[in-house]
């Protein structure tokens, strides 16, 4: 019988020596998963911003290590969508499987913190602007408070420039005021002043409409997600903004159900008189109302397999600034 226990004790010794070098070589934080987690998620994941729970130092992540390897095996998260192995762009946010494995690694082994020595200092976020101080600052005229009844709100708010000639646009960022609660901004301007008649014809400050801006509108600024970089046009690049416009701004806010406000503004800088704009930005839309029938052939009936086709010819060259593929309800992949 002691022979017997000796065996496998030793057994169990053996096993615990291969398993130690195995545990020693286990992904730790200061090593390797904050570069990761401040690379790819902090942007998002920190007070103020819409992730749900902040990612800044150790202890946070460990407590979510679990969730945050199944999002990233399941390429969830970060919500980066673009297939890099289809095309790549400025900015993206992408996990490479080498960095999906060291999450799921160190996840698996307990979360190591390492060397308490070697803890790296969170990565610091401007306050205020992303790209330094702006010419004009735009900011609601009132905070605007959420419907509490758990439905997605689409409002427009009118932004009057004040401009008194045309200047020419570097850039335009756009400040979440309740950065929870915003999950998507399309930024444009119009001359005509329909926009604050329809929203004085409106209760409530600003005005519903969804999938467009309920007026005619003479071009778009830009447009803002959350985690997004602040795009600064590059020289010679630009968007010239009449003056007397007023800039529409419809915000996406997600559903609550408790009380919630934002007054969100809007950041402008502007050319410098040695660089003007002489190519401007200009939008190109694909949508259904593109197609040969319009928006009344585009229907997906109940069991069928559905194809539809938007074409449009470009004449000269053209440098792509931004890619915006939207879907307001159903949507599986987009092709450029």
């Amino acid at each position: 019988m002691n022979c017997l226990w000796s065996f496998a004790f030793a057994l169990v010794l053996l096993g615990r020596l291969l398993t130690a070098p195995a545990s020693a070589q286990s992904p730790t934080w200061t090593e390797d998963i904050a570069a990761i987690v401040y690379d790819n998620c902090t942007s998002c994941h920190r007070p103020g911003e819409i992730g749900p729970f902040p990612l800044t130092t150790y202890e946070e992540t460990a407590a979510w290590s679990s969730m945050i390897a199944y999002v990233a095996e399941e390429r969830i998260m970060p919500p980066w969508k673009p297939d890099p192995n289809y095309s790549t762009f400025i900015g993206e946010k992408h996990l490479t499987q080498e960095q999906i494995d060291l999450l799921s690694a160190w996840a698996a082994s307990g979360a190591p913190l390492g060397n308490p020595a070697q803890i790296p200092a969170p990565p610091t976020f401007p306050s205020g602007s992303q790209l330094g101080t702006p010419d004009l600052v735009l900011t609601m005229s009132e905070a605007y408070p959420l419907p509490t009844d758990f439905t997605d709100e689409y409002r427009v708010f009118v932004l009057p420039t004040g401009l008194t000639e045309a200047r020419d646009v570097a850039a335009v960022e756009f400040q979440p005021g309740n950065a929870s609660m915003v999950h998507h901004v399309v930024i444009v301007y119009e001359t005509s002043g329909d926009g604050a008649t329809l929203d004085a014809l409106t209760p409530g400050y600003g005005y519903p409409s969804f999938g467009d801006f309920g007026v005619a509108v003479d071009g778009t600024l830009s447009g803002y997600t959350p985690g997004i970089s602040a795009l600064a046009y590059p020289p010679g690049i630009g968007k010239t903004l009449p003056a007397g416009a007023n800039l529409l701004v419809q915000i996406h806010y997600a559903p609550v159900v408790t009380e919630e406000w934002d007054q969100s503004s809007i950041n402008t800088f502007f050319k410098e008189a040695d660089d003007p704009a002489i190519r401007q930005v200009e939008p190109m839309s694909f949508s259904p109302s593109d197609m040969p029938y319009g928006y009344p052939s585009f229907k997906i009936l109940p069991g069928e397999i559905s194809n539809f086709l938007v074409t449009k010819e470009i004449d000269s060259d053209i440098s792509l600034i931004n890619i915006q593929p939207h879907s307001h309800y159903l949507g599986k992949s987009y092709h450029i």
